[in-house]
């Protein structure tokens, strides 16, 4: 079943948590937290079209994308954020972030990646240099996540 609002799809199954979208797309990419994988949603269907382990991660929340660029960044409730190439769902990197993860986001201006995270802090990611790396780490409010 899907539901649609606010050019975003929803699928009722396995747990999803979040999707990121492009609203160009015919497909969207979701993550399945129970699972540790990344699956592909064919947005007209609606139906999966593929689903791929994101190991080493341990139950994505929070996903967002860089549609430019051609890169998903999924936390991870094992501190990191999986940074996956979106074409192959091959990992390239895994910078670390704070615990409890619980959204993630991309500032395509910057080139920034954000997660926010249940401990108190939010974990900012970048390429540098063409390594994805934590660049800093600011201090919120614990329980204060999206």
């Amino acid at each position: 079943m899907c539901h649609k609002r606010a050019n975003r799809s929803y699928i009722r199954a396995c747990r999803p948590r979040s999707t990121s979208h492009n609203a160009c797309a015919r497909s969207l990419p979701y993550h399945l937290e129970d699972k540790g994988e990344i699956a592909e949603i064919d947005a007209a269907k609606p139906a999966v079209l593929r689903t791929v382990p994101i190991s080493p991660c341990v139950e994505p929340s929070g996903l967002a994308m860089d549609t430019k660029e051609g890169v998903l960044f999924p936390g991870c409730d094992n501190k990191m954020m999986v940074v996956a190439d979106m074409k192959t769902l091959k990992v390239l990197a895994t910078p670390a972030i704070g615990a409890s993860p619980d959204a993630a986001e991309y500032d395509p201006g910057t080139g920034l990646a954000f997660s926010s995270n249940g401990e108190g802090t939010l974990t900012i990611v970048k390429n540098v240099g063409g390594k994805w790396s934590t660049v800093d780490t600011v201090q919120t409010e614990r329980g204060v996540r999206t």
